[in-house]
C-alpha cells in the first residue's frame, strides 16, 4: 500500500505472511520511482534487503512501512520485492504499487 503521508511525504506499507513454515520471509527491496508526466519514471531512492524474518503458519505475519520525503508537483510509485525461503529453495517476485501525487 502507497499513501501520502503530509505535504511532501509517502508511505509504503507492505505485509507478507505464509500459510506454511519458511525459514525467511519478507521485502528485500523497495525502490520508489519519481515521474513527472506520468509516463517516464526515474528510481530516485532504495531501500534494501533488511526486511525478512521467520514466519511460521497462522503466527506470523511480517508489516514494514518505508518513508520517502521527495519534492511536490511528482508523482510516485514503489516497485517492492518481495522473498520467501523454506527447507525447499527460495523464490522471490516484484509487485508495482499504485501512484500517489505530492
Amino acid at each position: 500500500m502507497i499513501a501520502k503521508s503530509g505535504t511532501n511525504s509517502i508511505s509504503i506499507k507492505t505485509t507478507t505472511g505464509s500459510g506454511s513454515s519458511m525459514t525467511s520471509i519478507g521485502v528485500t527491496t523497495i525502490v520508489i520511482e519519481q515521474s513527472a508526466n506520468g509516463t517516464s519514471w526515474t528510481p530516485v531512492r532504495t531501500y534494501s534487503s533488511r526486511y525478512t524474518a521467520a514466519c511460521w503458519p497462522q503466527r506470523d505475519d511480517h508489516t514494514y512501512t518505508q518513508t520517502y520525503t521527495g519534492p511536490v508537483n511528482y508523482s510516485y510509485r514503489a516497485l517492492v520485492t518481495f522473498y520467501a525461503a523454506d527447507k525447499n529453495g527460495s523464490d522471490s517476485f516484484s509487485l508495482y504499487s499504485a501512484v500517489v501525487r505530492l
